[in-house]
């Protein structure tokens, strides 16, 4: 008997495991199920100077056929915030077998844009679900990086290892 309760608590700690493994998982996806709108990008945060601009790549994917619509919300006073692709400015796509959308979410920080974090949220909507992701813009002087190079003469370098 105590052989066969362990063999059935092996069985479900098994079945449960199987199926939280089975189960995925999605970013930016409200509505749930395989016929949700999807919206990804590898970056959602950035730092850039004032005056400078922040370019953000998009992924949309939705069920085939269906048409998807664009909103670009909370964007600061004086900042200006599109979506782009194929050199327009988009609002919408149609989501089809083979059709590729090289969208970006390009925000012109203005030059009087005082330091600090800034968030922006684009939000797909579809005909059943709707997906948003919030992209941050940290705003700071000097954002460049820091790395300077300097060069010397080699009679200095010399000179300065004993070697005249």
């Amino acid at each position: 008997m105590t052989r066969w309760l362990a063999r059935i608590g092996l069985i479900l700690t098994l079945t449960a495991a199987a199926a939280t493994a089975a189960v995925p998982s999605v970013a930016a996806q409200e509505g749930g199920g395989p016929s949700s709108v999807e919206l990804r990008s590898p970056y959602v945060g950035v730092a850039v100077e004032a005056g400078d601009t922040a370019s953000f790549d998009l992924e949309v994917s939705a069920p085939f056929g269906e048409e998807v619509r664009f909103e670009v919300g909370d964007v600061p006073e004086g900042w200006t915030a599109q979506i782009r692709g194929g050199g327009y400015v988009v609002d919408r796509v149609l989501v089809d077998e083979g059709l590729r959308h090289n969208l970006k979410l390009q925000v012109e920080v203005p030059p009087s844009a005082p330091d600090g974090s800034y968030m922006i949220t684009v939000t797909a909507r579809g005909v059943r679900s709707s997906a948003s992701i919030d992209f941050g813009i940290d705003v700071a002087k000097a954002v460049g990086g820091g790395v300077a190079l300097e060069t010397e003469k080699w009679s200095e370098v010399l000179e300065r290892m004993g070697h005249t």
